[in-house]
């Protein structure tokens, strides 16, 4: 029995830990060893339970070396099952066709193209981004549907509008994008087309239980983030537990060790390097299929805590020996819900600098990821896109970071496309393009259908050369800010109104392009053509939303901890 016993823990705990982590070949012995441990311990107890002695050395080596041999025989399964293309035929890919290529899509949260080198920003900050930029189609206008990633993202892979894929709400403030099983996505049309799909992201918003998940074969995201109270919660349930004071250094470890354990482990905001790892291993089995590739960083988002700035920080008398300006996260840069504002005059620099910073470590992840595909010979076969979900603000309107507003700091994003089927090198496109448009585009090239329920448009002759007929571009904001923002483009000119209040501020974008003078009242002809075909646009998203068939109806769920 008690053989019996440690022989199903040492399974279990090798199984759990291969599954789970998807270790490499080097990280074996370590799960062997922890797998030969639980299982003479289990066994050991037992053993002692049932007979009441101590187990003995001949028992005890017989049986290590049983467990050993057979979490040996388990990984091997295992590890054979994964590493075989063909274990599950109809989620295999096909073999790489001259006409279908490869399609790497790289999103990177918060990056801002005019803090880019081929942008006209400073070229150390991003070499491997503008060597990517130049391989291929730079367009110069691309923006966003929404000012913070999960609609954002949402738009991207359904070329809907936020307003339109409906919200799932939490205590009728914050809501996110609702992706219904209904909803076809880019990973969905594209596995339809014969690629096999994979997803590796950091980002703790983007996760399966919103629907990010559709139509990929393999998803690994990190899980969303803890309410304020369960992590004292649960160092108060180990503190009693293990009979530990509450605050003590001991029972913190305890609980972040539990948490660790436990979660996802592809970390926010420094996984880069793990997602990078994984992808390695995805191309190492599954290099030689049609495959299409989401790969998503949040390295450029707050707290700017793990490159230095390219720029020194100024010294500031005023601020406290405590204060260090990479460590103010996201809710000490004045969140909309909170305005908790400790900011100095001045700081906007000083983040803007270390912003940079993160930038190069991005741009140095990107760089990696391309030369992964590099070394197995698959750029002449691959198209790699690079965006991004949302800018990020340093004052230019009075706010930081990014969500509450509609300005073009946070709307406008990079957008370039390298590669098969990326048009002849060093293209740049300056019609304003929306990040909806990217999934009718790389449908298109790969062969697939594009749903009839698209906004976007196909770019694909733009890539070829072609011109690109101008058309209005449509944001919005109305999931986490308290007051519901639309946002219009067009004819040079741009509408922010405030459907609350009903409020407008309209732009010049060629006389003003950081938009700081608000010709609402100056403009009143322009001003009122363009809020009716705003108010056209938002009658239209609402019918479609209305129209649309649902499998169920939005549904309540906990909302990510910012």
């Amino acid at each position: 029995m008690a053989g019996i016993a440690g022989l199903l823990a040492a399974i279990t705990a090798a199984l759990f830990w291969v599954q789970r982590f998807q270790p490499s070949p080097v990280a074996w012995p370590f799960i062997l060893v922890l797998a030969l441990a639980a299982g003479v311990g289990v066994g050991a107890l037992l053993y002692r339970a049932r007979l009441g002695r101590s187990v003995p050395f001949r028992v005890l080596g017989a049986l290590s070396l049983a467990l050993f041999l057979v979490a040996v025989l388990a990984l091997l399964v295992t590890a054979a099952r994964r590493a075989s293309p063909s274990d599950d035929p109809q989620r295999s890919g096909q073999a790489v066709s001259g006409q279908q290529p490869n399609i790497v899509l790289v999103t990177a949260s918060g990056v801002r193209p005019d803090h880019l080198g081929v942008y006209g920003y400073d070229s150390e900050i991003s070499p491997n981004l503008d060597a990517l930029a130049r391989r291929g189609t730079r367009f110069g206008e691309a923006f966003a549907q929404a000012s913070w990633s999960e609609p954002s993202m949402a738009s991207l892979l359904t070329s809907l509008y936020p307003s339109e894929l409906g919200p799932s709400c939490w205590a009728t403030i914050r809501c996110q994008p609702h992706l219904d099983s209904e909803r076809v996505t880019l990973a969905e049309a594209l596995s339809g087309a014969g690629y096999r799909t994979q997803a590796y992201l950091t980002s703790p918003w983007l996760t399966e239980e919103l629907g990010f998940a559709q139509g990929f074969d393999g998803f690994e995201s990190v899980r969303a983030e803890e309410p304020f109270d369960l992590a004292p919660t649960r160092a108060r349930m180990l503190g009693r537990l293990l009979g530990c004071a509450r605050d003590s250094a001991a029972c913190r470890l305890l609980s972040q060790g539990h948490a660790r354990l436990f979660d996802t482990p592809i970390p926010t905001g420094w996984g880069g390097g793990l997602v990078n790892a994984r992808v390695a291993r995805f191309l190492q089995l599954h290099g030689g299929e049609l495959f299409f590739l989401w790969v998503h960083y949040t390295e450029a988002l707050p707290p700017y805590d793990l490159e230095p700035p390219f720029r020194p920080l100024r010294d500031d008398p005023q601020a406290s020996p405590q204060r260090l300006l990479k460590k103010l996260g996201y809710w000490e840069l004045g969140d909309p819900f909170t305005w908790r504002e400790v900011l100095l005059p001045g700081d906007e620099e000083g983040l803007a600098a270390l912003y940079d910073g993160e930038l190069h470590r991005l741009d140095g992840l990107v760089g990696e990821l391309v030369g992964l595909l590099e070394a197995k010979g698959l750029t002449g076969q691959t198209l790699v896109v690079f965006t991004s979900d949302h800018g990020q603000e340093f004052a230019e309107h009075g706010g930081y970071t990014y969500g509450h507003s509609l300005y073009d700091e946070v709307l406008r994003v990079p957008l370039f496309v390298a590669g098969m089927g990326a048009g002849s090198a060093g293209g740049v496109v300056e019609t304003p393009v929306s990040l909806l448009d990217l999934a009718p585009t790389l449908l298109e090239i790969g062969g697939a259908s594009i749903p009839a329920e698209a906004e976007g448009r196909s770019l694909l002759p733009a890539l070829q050369g072609g011109a690109l007929a101008e058309r209005p571009v449509y944001s919005e904001s109305l999931y986490r800010v308290p007051v519901e923002l639309k946002a219009m483009r067009s004819g040079g000119y741009k509408l922010i109104y405030d459907a609350d209040r009903g409020e407008m501020e309209i732009y010049d974008l060629t006389a003003d392009p950081g938009e700081q003078t608000n010709l609402a009242a100056g403009a009143p002809q322009v001003a009122e053509v363009m809020r009716q075909a705003l108010l056209e646009w938002i009658a239209h998203t609402e019918q479609v939303f209305r129209d649309l068939p649902r499998l169920a109806p939005p549904r309540q769920v906990r909302d990510p901890v910012w």
